[in-house]
C-alpha cells in the first residue's frame, strides 16, 4: 500500500475544484423571507399537503405525502398552515 493514493485523497482536476468563496447562498425575492421548516411542519407540493421530515444536502429536503417520502426541492414547499 505504500505511494497508493486512494480515490478520496487524488488531487482534483481543475473542473472539480471549488472556487476559494464557495457557492452563494441562495437569497430570497426581495421583500420575502425564506420560511424555516421545522420537522413535522405542514406544507404543500404540488397541490398535495404533507409533513416536513427533513433537510437533506443541495437545498433538498424531504416530505411525507401519503405513505411515501418524496425529496424535493426546498423552492417549491409552501406552507399548508393558514395565514
Amino acid at each position: 500500500m505504500v505511494g497508493r493514493i486512494l480515490p478520496a485523497n487524488r488531487p482534483r482536476k481543475s473542473a472539480q475544484q471549488q472556487s476559494p468563496s464557495g457557492a452563494p447562498s441562495p437569497v430570497p425575492a426581495r421583500g420575502q423571507i425564506a420560511p424555516t421548516w421545522r420537522t413535522g411542519d405542514k406544507v404543500l407540493w404540488n397541490g398535495y399537503t404533507g409533513t416536513f421530515l427533513r433537510e437533506t444536502v443541495d437545498d433538498q429536503v424531504e416530505v411525507l405525502i401519503g405513505t411515501r417520502t418524496y425529496r424535493v426541492s426546498k423552492a417549491e414547499l409552501r406552507s399548508a398552515e393558514p395565514r
